[in-house]
């Protein structure tokens, strides 16, 4: 946080100093889009057929209106994921991710960390919610409650007979997170961001169902504030 402190008060005598000059610096790019959010993309690989599929995947940062496919349990750093992994960084600050509709099911790891399917063993202490906050850097785990596949942690009847219901949904069916983030700094929010997520229908004839493990994610909005944005003027 003195980190951030530091920085915006460089930022603003430059600022002062510029403006007496007639010129106005140029803006980093860091400050033009404080939170950065990461998305798992799907790189098949050579080699092996369609079921066997042979990939990896690269953590890549959304720019508004990018889309990215991921897969669901795809492989990272060699080692294979649960769900689909988001990344989510904002320095000096915090962010919190939610499902508006309570539609998509959220999870935690300790301390945030990537969620890797090694960790099997300790699902049972994951935190799972339609809503979660991470502060500075750190992973979720997302997964559309319709999606069919994945991991789900359902401890209620309740939740068990919600799930089912969303299961008949048809796939290509959209799927909302909205993001807002919070600079300690400031002391106020700086930033809306929404993402999109939709399944992808399955080709495989041989499956029993249409939908696939692939999603295609959009950062379809993302919004600095007034009061952040005057600061950048």
């Amino acid at each position: 946080m003195k980190k951030r402190i530091l920085l915006c008060t460089l930022f603003w005598l430059l600022l002062t100093l510029t403006a007496c000059g007639g010129e106005k610096p140029a803006v980093d790019e860091s400050f033009l889009m404080p939170l950065q959010i990461g998305v798992l993309e799907y790189i098949p690989l050579e080699g092996g057929t369609p079921q066997e599929n042979i990939h990896t995947s690269e953590l890549v940062y959304l720019q508004p209106g990018d889309k990215v496919v991921t897969l669901s349990s795809c492989l990272y750093e060699d080692m294979a994921t649960v769900n689909i992994n988001l990344h989510f960084s904002y320095e000096g600050g915090s962010c919190t991710v939610t499902a508006p509709d309570e539609d998509i099911q959220i999870a935690m790891r300790d301390k945030a960390g990537c969620l890797y399917h090694m960790y099997a063993p300790e699902w049972h202490t994951w935190r799972y919610a339609y809503e979660h906050t991470i502060e500075n850097t750190g992973w979720l785990g997302v997964n559309p409650m319709g999606s069919e596949i994945g991991h789900f942690w359902l401890e209620t009847h309740e939740e068990v007979q919600v799930y089912e219901q969303y299961k008949r949904l048809p796939v290509g069916r959209e799927y909302f997170l909205t993001v807002e983030a919070f600079d300690f700094a400031f002391g106020q929010k700086t930033v809306t961001a929404k993402l999109r997520i939709v399944q992808l229908p399955d080709t495989d004839e041989h499956t029993e169902t249409d939908k696939s493990g692939y999603f295609e994610i959009e950062l379809v909005e993302y919004e600095l504030s007034d009061t952040y944005k005057m600061m950048l003027n």
